[in-house]
């Protein structure tokens, strides 16, 4: 989560549109604060498991990691797909196409949810641990009780959450439910206690006053998004580019098209420009696949053919056959039909 929200921050304040940087723009800022306040959620619910866990000795931090470790699971991974999707539409069309990031996080979102106990199981783990260990809720409400009084939306929350708890009535039907509450309180009292005012104020007037949308962008309109990005993406982060480091992120790119074009067994035209070091990897990169018996083809722009040299035949579209190892003319075709 933390990973895709870094990539849509970054992002949107390199990329400009409509006279300003993305980040600066209203909309922008709204999604992108309402998904690092559920980062930083995350982050704190997470952050807060991981203390129970190096408490091995801790009768507390015991029963508590036995409740918390699979409601942190759960709600955590609920998330997280949602968010990462909201990242990849920031990045608009760039962040669907596979050399970037986006895509592998995108396909990985879902995953932890899956293996290592499913959201049911989850649930349900957290019912048997409320059975089986009672006092592991008496813990878990002492965790959330600290942040009594510092909001009143977060105390009538946590008020009716008792009530929920006192009620077994059907209470496997209404686990997801019942866990996803148990998390948003422990999230809001983790904030409420460490988190500054405008991130923990905004958190519990969206997550658990309701006054929220369904979908990343809805925050109200009295949020204060600028401090929340501050917080997420510091200030240094955002200066302009220097010219040296405009030059570097260019030749980064370019290495990257050609490391890519290289696994493809192509290079990238001679004449465009290169580092030398990437060249010295190019050539590495091309002996290596021509070893194992591969056809390495050039990205360029189109030969033309001779037009008094009928056996020439017509041009190489955008792909030209650099060797002529046996069998090759069939990869050439394939090839040349793909760039057509």
């Amino acid at each position: 989560m933390r990973a895709a929200l870094s990539q849509a921050l970054h992002h949107t304040s390199l990329r400009a549109a409509f006279g300003k940087l993305l980040r600066n723009q209203p909309l922008m800022m709204n999604v992108l604060a309402d998904m690092a306040l559920e980062v930083e959620a995350a982050t704190a619910l997470s952050l807060r498991l991981a203390r129970a866990f190096d408490a091995q000795e801790d009768e507390a931090e015991s029963q508590l990691r036995r409740i918390l470790t699979p409601l942190a699971k759960y709600w955590i991974c609920k998330r997280c797909p949602t968010l990462v999707a909201e990242a990849m539409e920031v990045h608009g069309g760039n962040g669907y196409v596979e050399e970037g990031p986006m895509p592998r996080l995108f396909r990985q979102s879902p995953l932890n949810s899956i293996w290592e106990g499913s959201g049911n199981v989850m649930c349900l783990d957290v019912l048997r641990a409320m059975a089986k260990h009672p006092r592991s809720v008496e813990f878990l409400m002492a965790e959330i009780e600290p942040a009594f009084g510092k909001s009143a939306v977060f105390d009538r929350w946590v008020s009716w959450l008792k009530d929920e708890l006192q009620d077994a009535d059907a209470i496997e039907n209404r686990a997801r439910r019942l866990v996803q509450d148990l998390a948003l309180a422990l999230q809001g009292a983790l904030l409420l206690r460490f988190a500054p005012d405008y991130v923990a104020q905004a958190f519990c007037a969206t997550r658990l006053a309701g006054d929220w949308g369904y979908a990343f962008g809805t925050l109200p309109k009295n949020s204060d998004f600028e401090s929340i990005l501050r917080r997420a993406w510091p200030e240094h982060a955002l200066k302009p580019l220097t010219e040296a480091q405009r030059h570097r992120v260019f030749e980064f790119r370019f290495s990257l098209c050609l490391c890519v074009s290289v696994v493809n067994g192509c290079e990238i035209h001679p004449r465009r420009r290169r580092p030398r070091l990437l060249r010295r990897l190019v050539e590495a990169g091309r002996r290596q696949h021509r070893a194992r018996g591969g056809a390495v083809h050039r990205l360029g722009p189109p030969r033309r053919a001779d037009a008094g040299d009928p056996a020439e035949g017509p041009p190489a579209r955008s792909v030209r056959r650099l060797d002529a190892r046996p069998g090759a003319d069939a990869d050439y075709a394939v090839a040349a039909g793909a760039a057509a």
